[in-house]
This record gives structure tokens, C-alpha cells and sequence, in this order.
């Protein structure tokens, strides 16, 4: 929309912004209202229920074909593929955020930002009466770090390095932002104890 969180009062990803916005028109909106054909997919708009916009967009790709039946949402993060145990790792159980990697014996093309790509490349190859507004919206990189695993096998354990690490890192943080540093969302010092930080640089 162009307007500042100041401004509209969102300031969550967990708000929906339509409500304190019910008039704003929204980029592939202003591209359909001018007569252009609009389609998307993927991540683009916040992926909680509800907050896409469904009247900005001529055709809307569900990589996932339930998630239209959910209020637009697609639960990007919360679909297959997935390991067949979970968690692949002891962190999540001490952290805030499910924080957790491993690899997926599956293809690209398996993956919800591979199916995404894929569409977006077959509408790409065709052609159109009028101009189009064409929006694609990837997802990784993201928590979680579950990704196929040729990638994992491009870089093996022996051979990564520690990047350095500045032990005072937060000391120039104002107090709220170090709060939030070290609020068991993404602690390093645990990733060192758990013996997980080459498997993590390798994720």
C-alpha cells in the first residue's frame, strides 16, 4: 500500500490489515482496476487467514488446492513436505520459534516454492491479449530449514568453517531489541552447547 505502519496502525504480522484499511487499494489491485490481467502465487501477502486480497487478482495459484477453502490462507509453513520425524533436532523444544533443519529425500518441484515456480514459468510461456501484472512470491529462505537434500549433500560437515562470531555482538542494542535477541527465539550460545552450529551453517 505504500503507507507506513505509523500510519495505518499495523504493526503485527498477526493483524489483519483490511479492517483498519477497508478502502486501500492494494498494488495488483491498482493493476487490475487499470486493465491489466493480475495473477499471483506463493507467499505474497502475510500467510494467516484471511489476509490475502482476493478481489486484487484476476486468477490466484494455490500450490496448496485446500487453502482457498481456508480464508485464502495457505499455511505456507505448516504444509509438506516434512521429515518423517519431527524434529529432526533437540532445539525446538528450547526455543520460541520452531527452529529446526534437516533434509527432505524429495524433488524441487515437491516443494511449495518449486510447485509456485513452476506455474509461474508455464504463465510465462504464454501469450496475452492485454498487459500483465504477474507477482510470485517466495517463502525460503525461512524457518523452518527443511529443504531437499542434494543441498544439504553440496556441503558436507568436514568441510565447513565457523564464521566468526563477535562475542559482544548486542552490547550496542538499546534494551528492548537485546530482549528480544536472546528471548529463545535464536540463542547461539544453545546452538553451541547442542553441537548443532555446522549442521545449522549447513542447513
Amino acid at each position: 500500500t505504500g503507507l507506513m505502519p505509523s500510519t495505518t496502525g499495523v504493526y503485527s504480522n498477526s493483524q489483519w490489515w483490511r479492517p483498519v484499511l477497508p478502502d486501500v487499494v492494494t498494488l495488483p489491485n491498482y493493476f487490475k482496476n487499470n486493465g491489466y490481467r493480475v495473477e499471483g502465487g506463493g507467499k505474497l501477502f502475510h500467510h494467516m487467514p484471511g489476509f490475502n486480497d482476493p478481489k486484487a487478482w484476476d486468477y490466484y495459484y494455490f500450490w496448496n488446492p485446500e487453502a482457498k477453502n481456508n480464508g485464502w490462507s495457505e499455511g505456507y509453513q505448516e504444509m509438506p513436505p516434512k521429515p518423517p520425524k519431527m524434529p529432526v533436532t533437540n532445539i525446538p523444544a528450547h526455543t520460541k520459534r520452531y527452529f529446526d533443519f534437516g533434509p527432505l529425500d524429495c524433488t524441487d518441484e515437491d516443494m511449495p516454492d518449486g510447485k509456485v515456480a513452476s506455474w509461474a514459468a508455464q504463465f510465462l510461456k504464454k501469450k496475452y491479449e492485454k498487459p500483465f501484472f504477474l507477482a510470485v512470491g517466495m517463502f525460503r529462505p525461512h524457518l523452518f530449514w527443511y529443504a531437499p537434500r542434494k543441498y544439504f549433500d553440496m556441503y558436507p560437515l568436514d568441510e565447513i568453517h565457523y564464521p566468526p562470531v563477535k562475542e559482544d555482538d548486542l552490547v550496542d542494542l538499546p534494551p528492548i531489541a537485546r530482549k528480544w535477541a536472546l528471548d529463545k527465539g535464536s540463542n547461539h550460545k544453545f546452538i553451541k552447547e547442542s553441537k548443532q552450529w555446522k549442521n545449522a551453517i549447513q542447513a
